[in-house]
């Protein structure tokens, strides 16, 4: 049996307590005793005992002390409340035991979540699946590609992740409107992260990867360019990179970083640089241009992805900010010492990096 602190209250001897606790109590027909009280210099009694069955307490009416008759008891026995809930449960007959711990979610087998993904797809709609290639410059076959659909009861869109096989391991579910977290997982398989569009690595290998700032962001890029990139983003946000899920489906291939233009893309844009050291073959990054934020409407500049300047019609200029895209090099609190005269020399091993050119 679990006993709370209500199902103990209603069940004690209130009246009992008091008096063992305050020997001189003398209660009157209102179930109430005043004493002297113990937190003050009291010459006439002030503290008044409240035996009342649904609602024990005390209060003392010299310097103000009060509280239920489970504070009265962690004050006279200096115990904490759950030592002080266990002695009135055992003077009923119960101990009382503590609520379980809520149960963690588990990790839903592949199946079940290609179950979901299956669900969704078809909650999806012919008019709302329409209505997002309108929104989006879609075709149909690039919501199948990815697999969008829609999950119902929690109006978000959702978006399948997958490992480099194929398997599906989250779901990422997407809310248009403001309110709750735009973009959040299918507990608890957000952990840890994931790299949303591995299943796409593996074919062309000759093509660049580039890793933009959400799911959105490659579905619709991955549609109107996928002839010459490969798209990727992390499933933990712009600024949170994990190297062991996130690097590693592209160790050996060439990685261009291009984020939002905001500061959260400008940090996320090092951290995932940082991040693919030693994974990938050679690391760029993208840097927002005024050309590119001028093509805007000024409402999107602050915040500018690759979708905004897709969806306002210029794909070639999208194209042209991955084809010149830097080679990253770590920002100079990073960067190693500089070299002495006494440091060892070591002849360092050539290693070109392509030039935009060989994007094309």
């Amino acid at each position: 049996m679990i006993l709370d602190k209500e199902t103990i209250r209603a069940r004690i001897d209130a009246r009992a307590f008091f008096e063992r606790s305050f020997p001189d109590a003398r209660f009157n027909g209102d179930g109430e005793a005043t004493v002297p009280c113990l937190w003050h210099e009291d010459s006439t009694p002030s503290l008044t005992l409240y035996a009342d069955p649904g609602s024990p307490h005390f209060h003392c009416f010299g310097c103000g002390e009060h509280g239920d008759i489970f504070s009265l008891r962690q004050k006279i026995e200096g115990v904490d409340f759950g030592e002080a809930l266990r002695r009135f449960g055992e003077e009923i007959g119960e101990s009382p035991t503590p609520r379980p711990e809520p149960q963690k979610p588990t990790a839903p087998s592949p199946e079940e979540l290609e179950a979901k993904i299956t669900q969704c797809q078809s909650a999806l709609g012919d008019v709302t699946a329409a209505s997002l290639c309108r929104q989006w410059r879609l075709a149909e076959a690039d919501l199948e590609r990815w697999g969008v659909g829609w999950e119902v009861g929690e109006e978000r869109l959702t978006f399948p992740v997958r490992d480099a096989a194929g398997k599906a391991v989250d779901i990422r579910r997407r809310r248009g409107s403001p309110g709750k977290r735009r973009v959040i997982s299918q507990p608890p398989c957000g952990r840890g992260g994931h790299l949303f569009g591995a299943q796409f690595l593996g074919a062309s290998p000759e093509l660049v990867r580039v890793i933009l700032g959400g799911e959105k962001d490659v579905v619709i890029a991955d549609a109107h360019l996928r002839d010459r990139f490969r798209f990727v983003s992390g499933t933990l946000g712009e600024t949170t990179w994990k190297p062991d899920t996130m690097s590693e489906p592209l160790r050996g291939q060439r990685a261009v970083v291009f984020l939002d233009a905001d500061k959260a893309g400008q940090t996320g844009t090092q951290k995932a640089a940082q991040g693919l050291v030693g994974y990938a073959s050679e690391i760029r990054t993208v840097s927002w241009t005024e050309e590119a934020l001028a093509a805007l409407p000024e409402e999107k500049r602050e915040k500018a992805d690759i979708a905004d300047l897709i969806l306002s019609g210029h794909v070639d200029l999208a194209r042209k900010l991955i084809e010149e895209a830097k080679p990253w090099t770590p920002p100079a609190d990073e960067a190693p010492p500089p070299e002495t005269d006494e440091s060892p020399k070591a002849t360092p091993k050539e290693r070109r990096l392509p030039p935009p050119e060989e994007y094309r």
